[in-house]
């Protein structure tokens, strides 16, 4: 019976140091994964801020790119607004110089007008004046071709 209690004892003891070197065997582990865990945890922290710093310089460098595209974009505009009030300025003066001309040509198409009804009463004129004066003539040779009858009857 002696024997049995001191093989369990002894079985006891030995599995106590199996134990023992169990749990400090998984004791180590544990602290290993710790470390591991901690570490992995501190680069892929350290990832994420790098990555997020990247993508932070990413943001600025586009919100400088769009910026310098906007302010490119808005002188264009001003540009563009500029040379459109230019254009519609000079649209406004030639349309008033237009006005003007066609003012003028519709006096100098009345004048044409009053000109023309001139001539035509001149001409009208010309032409009684012109029968009168072959009247005139007419009668100026009847009265000559009298005249040397009554010189012929005269000397006679």
């Amino acid at each position: 019976h002696i024997q049995e209690v001191s093989t369990l004892r002894q079985q006891l003891d030995e599995a106590k140091v199996t134990h023992e070197q169990v749990t400090s065997t998984l004791q180590d582990q544990v602290t290993k994964l710790q470390v591991a865990v901690e570490e992995g945890e501190k680069k892929l922290m350290d990832a994420e801020e790098e990555h997020e710093s990247k993508l932070r310089q990413q943001l600025k460098s586009l919100s400088e790119v769009n910026s310098t595209e906007d302010e490119s974009n808005f002188m264009k505009i001003q540009s563009l607004t500029a040379t459109i009030h230019i254009l519609e300025e000079r649209i406004e003066n030639q349309t008033d110089e237009i006005l003007a001309l066609n003012n003028d040509l519709t006096l100098a198409n009345d004048q044409f007008r009053t000109l023309e009804g001139q001539h035509s009463n001149l001409s009208k004129d010309n032409d009684v004046l012109k029968s009168n004066n072959d009247q005139v003539m007419k009668d100026i040779n009847e009265l000559r071709s009298e005249n040397e009858k009554l010189k012929q009857e005269y000397t006679d």
